[in-house]
């Protein structure tokens, strides 16, 4: 895990750069874990290979709550695993619990823009720009159609 550009450890003095800062060039996934929580080592592995999947599309920074407990009390966790979503320096969302891959994606996907995203957004925009273009150039035309 530790050797993923994707994936960091985060401590109290880290957290402003690696999530902070972090979180308006890319989504930064935190996630709180304990190593006496099962849970959380259930959650670990599939996180790291979801984050290098991923390829860069967001942060995996990790946060060890029994090394890091004010960071963990400023941000109010009281179970573990918490995974919280950041994004432009705020925490936009969380899930609690060692969740099954497919809904751990779903969550990923509603906050990390997809490629193809900006693909169908470029073309509407064409789309928009070739009727404008079209009713300058035959606006009589144009009304007896529609």
């Amino acid at each position: 895990m530790a050797d993923s550009p994707f994936i960091v450890t985060v401590t109290a003095q880290t957290f402003s750069q690696d999530v902070l800062e972090a979180s308006y060039r890319v989504p930064v996934l935190v996630d709180f874990w304990a190593d006496w929580c099962a849970p959380c080592k259930a959650l670990m592995p599939l996180l790291a290979k979801l984050a290098n999947e991923y390829g860069g599309k967001f942060i995996l920074a990790k946060v060890d709550t029994e090394a890091e407990r004010d960071l963990a009390a400023y941000f109010g966790i009281r179970s573990l695993p918490t995974v919280q979503l950041f994004k432009d320096g705020q925490a936009i969302d969380q899930f609690m619990g060692a969740l099954p891959e497919a809904q751990i994606r779903d969550f990923l996907d509603r906050h990390i823009p997809r490629a193809s995203a900006g693909l169908v957004e470029r073309a509407q925009q064409l789309l928009r720009a070739g009727e404008d273009a079209g009713e300058a150039q035959f606006p009589a035309q144009r009304r007896h159609l529609g």
